[in-house]
Formats: C-alpha cells, sequence, structure tokens
C-alpha cells in the first residue's frame, strides 16, 4: 500500500519517477492528465479479475481546490492559462462523478468506498513548497478532527482488516 501511496507523489518535474523493483515497474504522478485515476483503477481491476468484487477503495486527494474565475473584461493570456491549469489538476469533479456513479454510490452505501482530501486551504500551498510544512500540518491535523472524517476512517480501517 505505502508503494502505491508513494508512486502517486512523483509528480513530474518535482520528484523523481518511482522504481517498484519487485515488478520491475517504474511509475509517476498522473499530473495533468490523470490527476483522479479512480475510474483507471477500477477498470484495471475488472480486467484483471471482473468476477471478484471490491473489497475497498480507498482514494486520497490533496486538498479541494478553490478554482478562481476569469474576469469578464479586461482578461489576460495568463489568466485563462492558470484557470486551466486549475480545473486540469483538480481531483474533485472526478472523484463527485465517482461516488455518484452507481458503482460509487453502491460501494459508498455498503462502507467500502471511502475518499478523503482537506476542504479547505491546502491548494494555497505549492507542491514545491516544501517549507510550509506546518500549514500542511496543521489543515490535516483540522481535517483529521473532524467527527465525520473520524468515522469514515474508522469504517475505512474496518474494511481493510
Amino acid at each position: 500500500m505505502w508503494e502505491a501511496a508513494r508512486a502517486t507523489s512523483a509528480a513530474p518535474l518535482i520528484f523523481e519517477p518511482f522504481h517498484i523493483e519487485r515488478h520491475l515497474l517504474t511509475v509517476v504522478d498522473g499530473a495533468l492528465r490523470l490527476n483522479n485515476p479512480i475510474h483507471e483503477a477500477i477498470s484495471e481491476a475488472d480486467r484483471i479479475d471482473e468476477s471478484r468484487g471490491f473489497g475497498c477503495v480507498v482514494s486520497i486527494g490533496t486538498g479541494v481546490m478553490d478554482i478562481q474565475s476569469i474576469p469578464r473584461s479586461n482578461v489576460k493570456m495568463h489568466q485563462i492559462a492558470k484557470t486551466c491549469v486549475e480545473i486540469s489538476l483538480n481531483c474533485e469533479e472526478v472523484a463527485q462523478e465517482f461516488a455518484s456513479s452507481y458503482e460509487g454510490r453502491n460501494l459508498r452505501n455498503s462502507h467500502r468506498y471511502f475518499r478523503f482530501d482537506v476542504a479547505r486551504r491546502m491548494d494555497a500551498v505549492d507542491l514545491v513548497d516544501w517549507q510550509r510544512f506546518n500549514d500542511i500540518e496543521a489543515y490535516v491535523d483540522q481535517y483529521l478532527d473532524r467527527s465525520d472524517v473520524n468515522d469514515d476512517m474508522k469504517r475505512c480501517a474496518d474494511a481493510l482488516s
């Protein structure tokens, strides 16, 4: 499990690709193309063994982003480019789409799908801004202190055990 989590943090241009020796596999983060690969993971699992059900699906986000709107007048090209990048990096839309799908609802209602994602302010920390670790830790701690998140974490641990 730790290898999967580490693999998803191998963001191109910032971190080196991650090597999983026993599988002779080198992986990088999905970045702009597949920032939330939930659909690909489900499809791959079905391709391997369609008859096997899912015991538990855990999706971990990097923080819900607030997308800034583009002003209606005097629009600058860099504002359009920045908004396009923000939209392409935002994993929340894919997570919501999956959660509202038939399979996502079925997994969620049976306590076998969990999405953990710090609700706000993480988008204010750039990926390369490692010096703000204390801020990140505070945002995550605040998120984990919520009773609904705590309940989901307990359910998730039960589903995984």
